[in-house]
């Protein structure tokens, strides 16, 4: 491996050039001794190591205490290895990580804690951190828009308070495909006391990993194109086991953290239970077949397995930017095994106050239109390429009706920082009920109406959540002006 640190995660029997095993995976779990159908025959390896099916672990987590959450996040560079056990294939990947890990560390807070995180970058390059979902002032947006990134070798002090619970994540905003593309990224959790009880309340950070390295593929980015050519990870790990107790309670909150991959999530022969989505919680839970995450998007499932109820089970469907359903078979994210004989909690305690979208025939103030092609890789907003657009103003305080209309043959999920929207409509028909959003996926040639209450001064990036696609030019700014 190159410059950085290593993990160590491919196999049992091999460690991080020491000669002892770590056992470890890229989640920081404990490895099963065995697969199934493990023969323990490679070629490429020791005669005492064997593949083995990795068991579900979560990112290390950093809490608040005392309403305070104060530490110091350092950028390094750090090589590690994704392992698709199943087919004997390990990816390394020359990446990045913060403090020293992949995936990076949880931040976990209560609404009205206060945030104090000093990033040191140590990587060779400029870096941000940007807090992706959350309304910070403009200067802790973590955008090189109006500020300067912190340089190699250099500091920066993020500072503000959380007001809104949900479920959220950190990540670049500086040479942002490529640098999210190498690792930098984690869970930011704001909970409310006041949210019901769960047993286990668990993040699973979703990405793909190309895995034919034999593909010619840019030296800045490790990820399969569209999640088509590479293998899904939860945690960075593939398809690991996942042991949960028959009657416990458990919230997953869903994150999909790649370039450009779309999730497509169905429970087997089962429903979903969503309960929240991008702003918190639902007005009340939704029972779905099949759940879309675009980039960006995050999904709150609630997970009740007991002996009176199938196995719950998490599968991927395939699915393409350039269309929806794709060609393909579905794979498991996860193989869950339930322990114990209780049947399955209740959750009749679960909060449901329905709330229908609200009705606004609004002339929009504004359109934003989404234009280009994986043919010129032109990607464009209103026939302009970021940097060079025309920053749209808005007045503080005011409700806004924008749209935002999709002119190209690839889907693009529409992004706004420092600013939260509700849905009015896609394609002119209003969402089943209210629904608060700060990442809103656009289909093929499709049109969604979105109201935001221009309550946070800034200049506020928009742009689609295909990094590749906002590299390319499809970014804009939104100014809320006094």
């Amino acid at each position: 491996m190159s410059a950085g640190m290593r993990l160590c995660v491919l196999v049992l029997g091999m460690g991080c050039g020491t000669g002892k095993s770590s056992g470890k995976t890229p989640g920081g779990g404990e490895m099963d001794s065995a697969a199934e159908g493990d023969t323990g025959e490679d070629t490429d390896l020791p005669d005492d190591a064997t593949w083995a099916q990795p068991t579900l672990s979560t990112p290390p987590e950093e809490v608040s205490e005392d309403g305070l959450l104060d530490i110091v996040v350092t950028v390094d560079p750090l090589d590690f290895e994704v392992v698709d056990w199943r087919a004997r294939q390990p990816i390394e990947v020359q990446g990045y990580g913060y403090n020293g890990q992949y995936p990076a560390p949880t931040m976990r807070l209560e609404v009205g804690d206060t945030v104090q995180v000093e990033v040191d970058n140590r990587l060779a390059d400029p870096t941000t951190v940007h807090w992706h979902g959350l309304a910070v002032p403009f200067e802790m947006d973590g955008v090189p828009w109006m500020m300067d990134p912190i340089e190699s070798g250099g500091s920066y002090l993020y500072a503000f308070t959380v007001d809104k619970p949900g479920t959220y994540w950190y990540h670049p905003h500086f040479d942002t495909d490529a640098q999210v593309d190498r690792g930098l990224y984690g869970a930011f959790i704001v909970a409310d006391p006041d949210d019901p009880a769960v047993d286990r309340d668990l993040v699973l950070l979703l990405d793909d990993f190309r895995e034919d390295q034999s593909l010619p593929l840019d030296a800045d980015h490790v990820h399969g194109a569209h999640g088509a050519e590479g293998v899904w990870t939860v945690n960075g790990l593939v398809q690991p086991r996942f042991e949960v107790v028959a009657g416990e309670r458990l919230r997953l909150r869903l994150i999909n953290a790649s370039n450009q991959g779309y999730l497509w999530l169905s429970a087997g022969d089962a429903e979903l239970v969503v309960v929240a989505r991008d702003q918190g919680l639902l007005p009340e839970p939704e029972r779905v077949a099949r759940e879309l995450m675009a980039p960006g998007d995050r999904v709150d499932l609630l997970w009740t397995p007991g002996s009176d109820l199938p196995v719950p089970a998490l599968v991927d469907h395939p699915y393409s930017l350039h269309g929806g359903e794709a060609l393909g078979e579905a794979m498991p994210l996860l193989d869950v095994v339930v322990d114990g004989t209780q049947p399955a909690a209740s959750t009749s305690d679960w909060p449901s106050a329905p709330r229908g979208p609200t009705p606004d025939d609004t002339p929009p103030a504004f359109t934003y239109t989404f234009q280009g092609s994986a043919h010129t890789d032109d990607w464009l907003i209103n026939g302009e390429r970021f940097p060079d657009v025309t920053v749209q103003q808005v007045t503080a305080g005011e409700d806004v009706v924008f749209e935002v209309r999709n002119l190209s043959a690839t889907e693009h999920p529409f992004h706004l920082h420092g600013l939260h929207m509700e849905l009015l409509s896609r394609g002119g028909v209003p969402p089943l009920q209210y629904t608060d959003t700060d990442t809103e996926n656009l289909g093929l040639y499709e049109t969604v109406r979105l109201r935001t209450s221009a309550e946070n001064l800034g200049t506020w990036m928009a742009h689609c959540h295909i990094l590749p696609h906002a590299h390319g030019g499809m970014m804009t700014v939104l100014e809320v002006v006094e």
